[in-house]
């Protein structure tokens, strides 16, 4: 495990770096999974991953997590879709009082590098038209809007389909 200090620009905080680290969990870790299902619930309510869907990430699609300390602070998890060079981005989720500090950045950086190596050409994702933070983050790496999917989990529930060649990545 490397571990990297990364820069903090908030007045709020008092230390000048912080210590994290971000790996792919590679087998269910029982104390992984309750933490990012913590994250998962806080962030996603009912909709969010749980105890029954992470080993399944775990085993047959990829699930990282970025670890500050001792605590979980992030999460993303891809699924690969049948016959193709691309995945989906599931999800990416940023413990609340550690948001804004360039995290899911940096999530996405390392997944996108493990990816490219990997021979995945493309990722997508769908997300709410009214998370417009989630959706700066996305193009400012370079995913673009290529689709709008009406009422995708229920009445009322838009989705943007959102595209990213990996060659083309500004992570």
């Amino acid at each position: 495990m490397r571990r990297r200090s990364y820069p903090i620009k908030d007045k709020n905080i008092n230390k000048d770096t912080f210590d994290f680290n971000i790996r792919r969990v590679m087998r269910p870790e029982p104390k992984v999974i309750a933490e990012v299902r913590g994250l998962e619930e806080a962030a996603f309510g009912s909709g969010g991953l749980n105890e029954w869907h992470l080993p399944y990430i775990i085993r047959h699609g990829h699930l990282y997590v970025l670890e500050i300390g001792m605590r979980i602070d992030g999460a993303a998890s891809l699924i690969r879709s049948w016959d193709t060079k691309k995945v989906y981005l599931v999800d990416l989720v940023v413990r609340e009082e550690t948001r804004k500090h360039g995290l899911g950045r940096l999530l996405m950086k390392k997944l996108i590098s493990d990816l490219s190596r990997e021979g995945i050409e493309h990722v997508e994702l769908t997300v709410a038209e009214e998370n417009e933070a989630a959706i700066k983050l996305y193009q400012r790496i370079g995913f673009r809007k290529v689709d709008f999917y009406k009422d995708e989990y229920g009445q009322g529930h838009d989705r943007w389909l959102l595209r990213v060649d990996i060659q083309a990545t500004k992570v």
